[in-house]
Protein backbone atom coordinates (compact mmCIF):
# COMPACT_ATOMS: atom_id res chain seq x y z
CA UNK A 1 0.00 0.00 0.00
CA UNK A 2 1.27 3.84 -0.49
CA UNK A 3 -0.71 7.37 0.23
CA UNK A 4 -0.72 10.16 -0.82
CA UNK A 5 -3.01 13.30 0.19
CA UNK A 6 -6.34 11.87 0.13
CA UNK A 7 -5.37 8.52 -2.75
CA UNK A 8 -4.57 4.95 -1.90
CA UNK A 9 -3.02 2.16 -3.19
CA UNK A 10 -3.24 -1.09 -2.99
CA UNK A 11 -1.56 -3.68 -5.03
CA UNK A 12 -3.02 -7.48 -4.53
CA UNK A 13 -3.09 -10.92 -5.19
CA UNK A 14 -5.88 -11.19 -8.46
CA UNK A 15 -5.71 -14.87 -8.74
CA UNK A 16 -3.27 -18.25 -8.24
CA UNK A 17 0.12 -17.33 -9.92
CA UNK A 18 0.82 -19.27 -13.67
CA UNK A 19 3.69 -20.21 -14.92
CA UNK A 20 6.06 -18.92 -12.24
CA UNK A 21 4.09 -15.28 -13.08
CA UNK A 22 2.42 -13.54 -10.21
CA UNK A 23 -1.46 -12.17 -10.97
CA UNK A 24 -1.43 -8.58 -9.25
CA UNK A 25 -4.10 -6.00 -9.34
CA UNK A 26 -3.51 -2.24 -8.72
CA UNK A 27 -6.90 -0.33 -7.05
CA UNK A 28 -6.74 3.32 -6.64
CA UNK A 29 -8.72 4.40 -4.63
CA UNK A 30 -10.36 8.16 -3.25
CA UNK A 31 -10.53 7.95 0.46
CA UNK A 32 -12.46 11.85 0.81
CA UNK A 33 -14.87 11.30 -2.05
CA UNK A 34 -18.22 14.18 -2.20
CA UNK A 35 -20.91 11.74 -1.53
CA UNK A 36 -22.84 9.12 0.66
CA UNK A 37 -19.83 6.21 0.54
CA UNK A 38 -16.46 6.40 3.00
CA UNK A 39 -14.71 5.68 -0.51
CA UNK A 40 -14.35 5.89 -4.32
CA UNK A 41 -12.65 3.60 -6.31
CA UNK A 42 -10.57 5.41 -9.10
CA UNK A 43 -8.94 2.79 -11.03
CA UNK A 44 -8.23 -0.79 -11.47
CA UNK A 45 -5.62 -2.33 -13.34
CA UNK A 46 -3.59 -5.56 -13.55
CA UNK A 47 -0.12 -4.78 -12.29
CA UNK A 48 2.49 -6.99 -14.75
CA UNK A 49 5.50 -7.81 -13.05
CA UNK A 50 7.99 -10.21 -14.79
CA UNK A 51 8.45 -13.98 -14.47
CA UNK A 52 9.47 -15.15 -11.40
CA UNK A 53 9.96 -11.61 -9.84
CA UNK A 54 8.71 -9.83 -6.80
CA UNK A 55 7.31 -6.82 -6.08
CA UNK A 56 8.95 -5.29 -3.27
CA UNK A 57 8.01 -1.25 -3.12
CA UNK A 58 5.33 0.85 -4.32
CA UNK A 59 5.02 4.59 -4.03
CA UNK A 60 3.16 7.89 -5.43
CA UNK A 61 5.77 10.78 -6.81
CA UNK A 62 6.04 13.97 -4.93
CA UNK A 63 3.78 15.07 -7.61
CA UNK A 64 1.29 12.39 -6.57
Amino acid sequence: MSAYENLLAVVYHGGPSVYGSQVLRLKIIDMNPTGPTAFSVIKEIECPVSRYANLTWLGFSEEG
